[in-house]
């Protein structure tokens, strides 16, 4: 018996039973498009995730500014980058997209603004 998951491709949210051999992808039953054997592959060899969540910015309304990452970033590297952005503070005005680090966690994938706040006082 394989692994399972749910493939998020689409909205028909096919199961997915998957053979993995060494941290490869083998086969994949259950998808009705091609699209479910590239999410598996992808899920199973290089699993990867849109970051969300808040850095500290100073003279503004609100004292958390919601960031996002630019790209998905290595699964892996999700905790280190939480780590770094507990370190984050801000200083407003701050426009949506704005880059706010360069480099998250060392993977070269910029973490951005997620909305414009203005200063104020």
């Amino acid at each position: 018996m394989g692994k399972r998951m749910i493939c998020i491709s689409c909205p028909k949210g096919c199961e997915l039973i998957l053979e993995v051999n060494n941290k490869k992808l083998t086969s994949v039953k259950g998808n009705d498009c091609k699209r479910g054997e590239m999410f598996a592959r992808s899920e199973v060899e290089n699993p990867t995730r849109v970051l969300t969540s808040v850095v500290t910015i100073r003279k503004a309304k609100s004292k958390l500014l919601p960031v996002i990452s630019a790209e998905p970033l290595p699964k892996q590297k999700i905790e280190e980058a939480i780590k770094e952005m507990r370190n984050i503070v801000v200083d407003a005005p701050v426009r949506e997209g704005e880059i706010i680090k360069d480099d998250l966690a060392g993977t070269g994938i910029k973490l951005l603004a997620a909305r414009s706040l203005k200063k104020i006082g």
